[in-house]
């Protein structure tokens, strides 16, 4: 019975020890967790702000060269028929997209959709520009492009998008 008695006097203040030891380990392990995924946030976000930045810059780089005014200042030649101005106009903004797709990664999904609205509408307003009376004349389908593209300018819609989501980090 004594030998028991001494067992439990050395084992009682020694599993106090151990269990106290091993709450101080785990609590200082989650810290350190913690404080390392704090750190791995940190470094992530200081190198992915500048590439979003960089990526809403060139999205309203991308709404800016496809507007349709600018467009018609960079495309448009002598002896140009309205067809053959209109096919130019739609390749160069299909050429833009496909060269800025890669941006989607780096802004929202709704912000995206937004650049994609853009781009369809300026589609839509330059095939109906194509469609209308004497559009093969180069100069009333540039009038009409331009007189439909001001009334609605989806351009302008994308850019607000653009600026609303951007100030999002400055805030």
């Amino acid at each position: 019975m004594e030998t028991i008695l001494e067992i439990i006097k050395i084992t009682v203040p020694a599993l106090i020890v151990f269990l106290t030891v091993y709450h101080l380990m785990k609590t200082h392990s989650r810290q350190m967790i913690t404080l390392e995924s704090m750190k791995l946030k940190k470094d992530a976000a200081s190198t992915t702000l500048p590439l979003r930045l960089q990526a809403y810059e060139r999205l309203a780089l991308f709404c800016e060269r496809i507007s349709p005014d600018n467009l018609l200042l960079r495309f448009r030649k002598e002896n140009m028929s309205g067809k053959d101005l209109q096919n130019l106009l739609v390749l160069a903004i299909k050429q833009e997209y496909d060269h800025n797709l890669t941006q989607q990664i780096y802004v929202s999904e709704s912000l995206w959709n937004i650049i994609q609205l853009c781009k369809d509408r300026i589609l839509e307003l330059i095939y109906a520009a194509g469609k209308a009376k004497d559009a093969d004349n180069p100069d009333v389908f540039s009038n009409i492009l331009i007189k439909a593209f001001e009334e609605t300018n989806p351009v302008k819609t994308a850019q607000r998008a653009i600026r609303k989501e951007v100030q999002l980090y400055f805030d």
